[in-house]
């Protein structure tokens, strides 16, 4: 066990206070009346002198208090198992690479994302406190890594694990970790893609597919060209329209497709379920009116990239949205609005077909260029848009991975952390208790003392 602040045991020296107390204390007789003394033999009256502590019970429980309290402010911290007393404490926060490049095989034959979790959890056992974050830009956890280090004491240090792709970190985001905690980088090598990854380009009735397989230094791409299924990508993003603007709504998502929307369709790809509900809609009104606010993760993250796409905020700021309808937008969230400040399309939460969706209500037409770039959007900001990044195969070489570590120094812990041994307070309050409560007990039955009703009485 080692305590993280030993000073605090210089308190110890207020048990001296009770102990006093209890020494040189007199205490409170209660008076008693009593028939009459004159039987009683005349004694003379010497003055006593107190040798020992009065109410030995209380005494220890008013010492106890006071020690249990310094113990907690001492702050007892007992190591991870394997640790050594006399060495410094290790906090260490892993954060692991989870983007696409690290699906890729190791030489072992795993993934690189199952290789660096096993990583991760080896180096969070040999740490006195550790955790570990998935990330797929680490370069923005790391600033969340320094401040979660910087409430705790001993040697400290952030741990990367990635196979360290392109510009996936740089020194500015690792200057937002403070010059005494240590940065550690661990490349996990990646070789190849398990599989092709395939993407497809709707082109009218054709469709341009891509397959892209990664191995080693290089890549190769196949093109081809098929015909469009009758389907198409609508397990993507479903737009729900009327009879009138059927036509319309279709050409919205052709223009849409055609801005270079492109379809994951990777094994094992899952869709996040996004609704378009243009103004002809029959059903419309009644989503409106079961709306809610959106309150997954997810949906909130397709909010942030449908509120930066360029191309909508430029077509919102253009269009003329419809303001006439009532609509309780207490429940929806604006997605644009225009030049005049009126809001182009709403999002909102909801139930179809028994599935959690985010639904989208633009207020402009359902052809309209607004529209096809409201759908569009939606179509990026589901996290089917390609990130050809990820399958570049260049990665940071060794010396400038080297450039950017650091060493950790020893730190003593931060007077904010917290402390580990605060179930010491519970004690010394439930010891307080029990001295208050004793207290009373003896306040209620104070010791008698006894005076005759005849005091100028002599015996006979």
């Amino acid at each position: 066990m080692i305590w993280l602040n030993p000073l605090a045991f210089a308190g110890l020296l207020a048990v001296a206070v009770p102990i006093l107390v209890h020494l040189f204390g007199r205490p409170r007789a209660r008076r008693q009346p009593f028939p009459s003394l004159r039987f009683i033999a005349l004694s003379r009256q010497a003055p006593i002198r107190r040798s020992r502590p009065s109410d030995w019970l209380l005494l220890v429980l008013r010492v106890a208090v006071i020690v249990v309290a310094v113990a907690a402010l001492a702050r007892p911290h007992w190591p991870a198992a394997g640790a050594t007393e006399g060495r410094d404490l290790v906090s260490r926060v892993v954060v692991v690479d989870t983007s696409r490049s690290m699906m890729r095989l190791t030489s072992a034959g795993d993934r690189g994302l199952d290789a660096a979790l096993r990583e991760a959890d080896r180096l969070v056992a040999v740490s006195d406190a550790g955790l570990v974050v998935r990330t797929s830009d680490p370069g923005t956890a790391v600033a969340g890594a320094g401040e979660w280090l910087a409430q705790r004491g001993g040697r400290r240090e952030v741990v990367i694990l990635s196979d360290f792709q392109g510009d996936a970190l740089s020194k500015t985001r690792l200057a937002t970790v403070p010059q005494d905690v240590g940065v550690s980088l661990v490349r996990v090598a990646v070789i190849g893609s398990p599989d092709p990854i395939e993407r497809l380009v709707h082109k009218g009735p054709y469709s341009l597919a891509t397959q892209v397989t990664v191995t080693g230094q290089s890549n190769g791409v196949r093109w081809s060209a098929r015909p469009t299924d009758a389907g198409g990508d609508d397990s993507t993003i479903i737009v729900l329209s009327g009879e009138t603007e059927r036509e319309a709504a279709a050409a919205a998502l052709e223009a849409a497709r055609g801005r270079g929307a492109f379809a994951d369709r990777s094994p094992g790809r899952a869709y996040l379920p996004i609704v378009v509900a243009t103004p002809g809609f029959t059903g419309r009104d009644a989503m409106l009116r079961a709306a809610r606010r959106a309150t997954q993760p997810w949906q909130g993250s397709v909010l942030l990239r449908l509120r930066a796409d360029d191309v909508m905020r430029e077509a919102a700021r253009r269009a003329s949205p419809d303001t006439s309808t009532p609509i309780n937008r207490a429940q929806l969230t604006p997605v644009a609005r225009s030049a005049g400040g009126s809001v182009v399309a709403f999002a909102a939460e909801s139930s179809l077909e028994g599935r959690n969706v985010l639904v989208l209500f633009p207020m402009v037409d359902a052809g309209s260029v607004a529209s096809a770039a409201l759908v569009g959007a939606a179509i990026a900001a589901a996290g089917i848009a390609p990130v050809f990044a990820e399958e570049d195969p260049t990665v940071l070489p060794d010396e400038a991975l080297r450039l950017l570590e650091r060493p950790s120094s020893s730190v003593r812990p931060a007077a904010g952390g917290a402390n580990p041994g605060r179930w010491l307070w519970a004690v010394a309050v439930a010891l307080l208790g029990l001295e208050s409560m004793l207290r009373r007990t003896r306040r209620a039955h104070p010791a008698i003392s006894v005076r005759g009703n005849h005091a100028r009485e002599r015996v006979a």
